[in-house]
């Protein structure tokens, strides 16, 4: 039986990404300022694509990180959004790696939102599916947050739900994400 080799697949992909991100980084830019209005916020069809479209450009953007520009361009857009969805975005585009503006933007995104469950429990998923190489370590962390309840279906699923789907990192060679999520599992 032939295996597949999960973190070649990922790689490749990530490579894929980079290469279109390198060659269109001009219009991918142009798209995203013209896209990026400042209008108040409203949750209609056509501002809801308007996003969509100017996020997923930054998105594609983000993946330079070398290109330092881009990267505070994430970090203003982080940190000047007037809604979830930008905000959000963006902090998803900053837990890629392991830099500063990521912890300065899931603490402030915290601050932000802790009264709110359901934000929370995007603010968990957000870092179970980072593809950060820290995320196992941060995830276990996380696991002892005050927060995080493991008798509450939705905050379970909100963390260790994000990490089994963690391409990345669950499915590690060394097995440590299994072993994560056996512990869980017997703790439950």
């Amino acid at each position: 039986m032939e295996t597949i080799d999960s973190d070649a697949i990922h790689h490749v992909r990530d490579a894929f990404i980079k290469q279109v991100a390198a060659k269109h980084r001009d219009t991918l830019l142009a798209i995203y300022n013209r896209l990026n209005v400042k209008v108040p916020y409203r949750f209609e069809q056509q501002d809801v694509r308007r996003r969509a479209l100017m996020n997923a450009c930054l998105e594609y953007l983000s993946v330079l990180e070398e290109d330092q520009s881009i990267q505070d361009l994430v970090w203003t857009q982080f940190d000047q959004a007037d809604n979830m969805t930008d905000q959000q975005a963006s902090l998803i585009m900053l837990t890629r790696s392991v830099r500063p503006e990521r912890d300065k933007a899931l603490e402030q995104f915290y601050a932000q939102w802790q009264d709110d469950a359901l934000v929370i429990d995007k603010w968990f998923t957000v870092q179970g599916a980072a593809p950060a190489a820290d995320n196992l370590e941060r995830v276990q962390i996380l696991s002892q947050h005050p927060a995080f309840n493991p008798k509450n279906p939705n905050r379970l699923r909100a963390l260790v739900g994000a990490f089994a789907g963690n391409q990345f990192h669950f499915h590690n060679k060394n097995g440590q994400g299994y072993r994560f999520l056996s512990d869980i599992v017997l703790q439950i």
